[in-house]
């Protein structure tokens, strides 16, 4: 259990204490370096085109285990400001970035000492120490959640449909919200327009596909029978129509994201929330019937990990496309 940072109401000033409490605070899991060099290590070729191949996992609707080889963390407001010092958005030379880093993740530490220029200036040196110390080890790998909604099943392909604004065509930019993009600044003084980015515009290094989601016709039947009841059960007989029933097929995809680079700020959407540019390789992908992703019914895995062996040539090249593209502190030119 972390210790209390706080003796009464003296301030430790030791740098090992304050750097316990920010592990206290965001456990980074995220261990593996975050140079691209190390990143080629290890890694074997697992590309599949679209939907079919070899590699690729259709669930039997039974329980399965899905062990990833990495942590991918949740990207909450809180886990990106870490990211971002990872990926050198921001210098410990910026006193307000900093600041902003201790608002967000010791907002009672922030509201408590502000006032005090002295212990407050002491408490920024420790969190540039910290920062400077670990920002390697800050995670850079996520996994971001989208809705989707299917259409009908076909029986040949073995594959639902996803509905027409769902379909995804060779896309290579996405745009990616925290998971917790509304959660209110520390202080008002220091609104949301200020704070750190809370949408990544995200490009991948190669198209991503997703027009069916496959699936074996049992589990099929039995997804269709469960949201076809709770259709029925809300909307009596005269009030229901296809259009209405499609409404019920959710389905969520979860992409599983390594970020390499960030990008240009661009701008801030109409709520105040900052917009970053941000470049990254799709390693997974799944698809599942509910929010909780309990049911799983499609997972695709682009790489894995061994412990003997160099990247397939193929992959390298998006590596190579990455570390190029990474160049100039992170400027994304096209």
């Amino acid at each position: 259990m972390c210790k209390s940072f706080y003796r009464g109401d003296v301030l430790f000033k030791n740098i090992n204490i304050i750097t316990a409490i920010f592990f206290c605070a965001f456990f980074v899991t995220n261990s593996v370096n975050a140079q691209l060099e190390f990143l080629v290590d290890g890694y074997e070729e697992k590309y599949i085109q679209d939907d079919e191949g070899p590699g690729v996992e259709i669930s039997s609707g039974e329980e399965e285990s899905h062990n990833d080889q990495y942590i991918y963390e949740s990207p909450t407001v809180k886990a990106l400001s870490y990211m971002f010092w990872s990926l050198g958005l921001y210098k410990t030379s910026d006193n307000n970035a900093v600041d902003e880093f201790l608002r967000i993740n010791e907002c009672e530490l922030y509201k408590r000492f502000s006032s005090d220029e002295l212990e407050w200036g002491e408490l920024r040196d420790a969190a540039k120490i910290f920062i400077e110390e670990n920002k390697s080890e800050f995670p850079t790998r996520f996994t971001f959640i989208l809705p989707l909604k299917l259409a009908d099943y076909n029986i040949r392909r073995q594959a639902f449909e996803l509905q027409d604004d769902y379909k995804i065509r060779a896309s290579r930019r996405f745009e990616l919200y925290a998971k917790d993009f509304d959660v209110k600044p520390c202080v008002r003084e220091f609104g949301v327009e200020q704070s750190y980015p809370r949408i990544l515009n995200m490009e991948f290094s190669r198209p991503f596909n997703l027009t069916h989601v496959p699936m074996t016709e049992d589990v099929a039947n039995n997804y269709i029978k469960k949201t076809n009841d709770l259709y029925h059960k809300i909307y009596e007989e005269r009030l229901r129509s296809k259009d209405i029933m499609y409404r019920f097929r959710d389905a969520f995809l979860v992409m599983k994201v390594k970020i390499f680079a960030h990008g240009k700020n661009m701008g801030i959407d109409r709520r105040g929330r900052q917009i970053i540019q941000a470049m990254g390789m799709l390693e997974s992908y799944s698809i599942f019937a509910d929010k909780e992703l309990a049911q799983l019914f499609y997972k695709q895995s682009y790489v894995a990990n061994k412990k003997k062996g160099k990247l397939d040539m193929r992959l390298k090249e998006q590596y190579d496309i990455l570390r190029e593209r990474s160049k100039a502190g992170g400027i994304l030119n096209q």
